[in-house]
């Protein structure tokens, strides 16, 4: 049976060779290269418990110690990189220090007899040194670790892309968390597998049984993790602005102080509301002095404006007086009623803010304020109002309903399906059905 980790190993080895070989590579191919790299080690290593490998060096439980502890940070480094984080050496850095102190704590392994590393894979945990003991059982924990962190960034990632675009779906990552929830419950199951069989009397032939399976099944995930990663496209396409506006308005990088980009945020949120009666301040320059994409900065803006929305903050300033919210507000409504920009399946709340004239951190701002809407269900009911319209008028009855949703601005037939049934209360075919 541990041919099929030979053929895992051959295969995840292709799937890290293709991603070095990508003409236009990106930081997270090579983090995914490297991290499809050592699952290979990870499962020659499965693979050679058929040739009883361990028997004849049985130093290789370093080697798994240093498997076990780093393709989790890979993985986050990663999603991190996908999602438009930089990773710098300091942050590099700071995650290898848990992974080199918990191989100084094994390192003493390498310096006992062969009969005493044998014990390693032939005895009980309970049998062996204490530093060994408690180095295999961190290393088991700390995959779980990173992917649950890493399920936490993809649910912040996915906010930023309801908050930022119309169409989310080619975007928003789900299949790596839903995958990686597999993966923690499997990885899990493991633990508690390898707890019993080292520190009870569970029953050594079974307990084997289940691990094999266990990896198994790793493995099939480790797969589809492969095939999206290696066809996963872009996550942002950056926004360029255009002409010369705010030239004459640009911030002095001194009023952002070197901090945090949390504390950067906080500051510029009050540095907004102070200045925004009396001058305009264009997001696009302090963006530029802070070195953070536009749609980023607006998207952080709105949100820590949005978590100051308690009772204790209620007499805080708004970001905007009400009046020229109002007036924005209206002037957005005419818009859309006007234009129908909504019809363009990859519009940005950036490409809206663009043709208004109003800065992006405002719009996104009376979009949630005075709208009560994130941007994606602004936009996607405005699609489905037209749906409706369509289904409804005689003129486009030669057109199926899918049709019809694409041209009104969706990409995703699952997606329309389901924004459909959730603001009317039925299938797109029952609508239809019901108002001929």
């Amino acid at each position: 049976m541990h041919i099929i980790f030979g053929v895992g190993a051959f295969q995840t080895f292709i799937f890290s060779l293709l991603l070095l070989t990508k003409k236009e590579k990106k930081v997270a191919d090579k983090f995914l290269a490297c991290f499809f790299f050592i699952i290979t080690l990870y499962l020659l290593n499965l693979f050679s418990v058929r040739f009883g490998l361990w028997q004849k060096c049985p130093d290789i439980f370093l080697v798994n110690t240093l498997i076990y502890l780093t393709y989790g940070p890979l993985l986050y480094f990663y999603v991190c990189s996908l999602v438009g984080t930089k990773i710098t050496k300091k942050r590099l850095f700071y995650h290898s220090i848990p992974i080199l102190i918990i191989f100084l704590i094994v390192m003493p392994f390498m310096f006992r007899s062969n009969s005493e590393k044998l014990l390693y894979f032939t005895d009980k945990y309970k049998n062996l040194p204490l530093n060994i003991s408690i180095g295999t059982f961190i290393q088991y924990l700390s995959a779980p670790i990173y992917f649950a962190w890493i399920i936490v960034i993809l649910q912040k990632h996915k906010q930023y892309l309801i908050d930022n675009h119309s169409s989310i779906d080619r975007i928003n990552l789900d299949w790596m968390r839903k995958l990686l929830f597999g993966v923690i419950t499997i990885r899990m199951i493991d633990i508690f597998n390898a707890y019993a069989l080292n520190f009870s009397a569970y029953d050594l032939n079974f307990g084997g049984i289940v691990s094999f399976y266990i990896k198994l099944i790793f493995l099939i995930f480790i797969m589809i993790i492969g095939y999206y990663g290696i066809n996963q496209g872009n996550i942002f396409v950056h926004y360029q602005p255009t002409g010369d506006s705010g030239t004459n308005n640009k911030i002095n990088s001194d009023l952002i102080p070197a901090k945090t980009v949390e504390e950067n945020v906080k500051i510029l949120i009050e540095q907004l509301r102070k200045k925004e009666l009396n001058n305009e301040i264009h997001i696009r320059d302090i963006a530029s002095n802070l070195s953070i994409p536009i749609h980023v900065l607006s998207h952080l803006i709105n949100a820590n404006a949005r978590n100051e929305n308690t009772i204790e903050n209620l007499e805080k300033p708004k970001l905007i007086c009400d009046q020229k919210a109002e007036k924005y507000t209206q002037k957005l409504v005419a818009y859309m009623q006007k234009e129908k920009v909504y019809l363009n399946c990859e519009l940005r709340m950036q490409d809206i803010a663009v043709d208004l004239e109003i800065p992006a951190h405002i719009l996104s701002y009376i979009i949630n304020t005075n709208l009560n809407q994130n941007f994606f269900d602004f936009i996607n009911q405005h699609r489905i109002n037209e749906t409706k319209i369509r289904l409804n008028d005689v003129k486009y009855n030669n057109l199926t309903i899918v049709a019809i949703a694409y041209d009104c601005g969706f990409n995703s037939k699952a997606t329309f399906n389901r924004l459909f049934k959730q603001y009317t209360g039925q299938t797109p075919s029952q609508y239809r059905n019901t108002n001929h």
